[in-house]
């Protein structure tokens, strides 16, 4: 668009209109591709914490259900050749499990409020993409419209003039038959 030439005050003057509106319209599409972009390395960025977090939280509370399991014991019947075992729970894995599963509510909680934050700002975005580009065809159509009123005027101006500078032409004709009149009449008189 840039490397064709454009006519400068000519006829043509519509046609860098067009082009600025060819250029705007064609955003669209990378701005779309970079927002994606950009969300998908936020989304990114937001997983390796969660996941560094969470893999902390669960060695840590790995170590402390380990050395509290070691000093559980199983207790184990037989009877009847079968072996049946009772599973004992301490209070540090049953607290485990109410936190992990409270961790994991909250977790869900963030993530559907972040996936509706993401989906109003979209919505926003493109209602305001939408917006733009409804101005500026508005936009580009009162510009016709006043190029198309300022052509009526410079053609009206124009017929104005030449009326005009035939008025003056006949004028200055009169006058010069009038100025040679008045040079016979003073030589007559003489």
């Amino acid at each position: 668009l840039l490397s064709s030439p454009s006519d400068v005050g000519g006829d043509n003057a519509s046609n860098t209109l067009n082009m600025i509106v060819t250029m705007v319209a064609s955003l669209s599409e990378p701005l779309k591709g970079m927002n994606t972009a950009f969300v998908s390395s936020i989304y990114g960025v937001v997983c390796a914490i969660l996941l560094t977090s969470q893999s902390v939280f669960v060695r840590s509370s790995y170590s402390l259900v380990s050395t509290e399991i070691k000093k559980l014991k199983i207790i184990s019947n037989r009877s009847n050749n079968k072996q049946r075992s009772l599973r004992v729970e301490s209070e540090t894995l049953v607290e485990f499990k109410e936190l992990f599963k409270a961790f994991f509510d909250n977790y869900l909680t963030v993530e559907n409020l972040r996936t509706q934050d993401e989906e109003k700002k979209r919505e926003m975005l493109s209602d305001s993409f939408v917006t733009l580009q409804n101005r500026l065809l508005d936009n580009s159509a009162k510009l016709e419209q006043l190029s198309t009123l300022i052509d009526g005027y410079l053609v009206s101006s124009n017929e104005n003039l030449k009326k005009l500078s035939d008025g003056v032409i006949t004028i200055t004709s009169r006058l010069s038959e009038g100025n040679i009149l008045l040079a016979d009449n003073n030589a007559r008189l003489e």
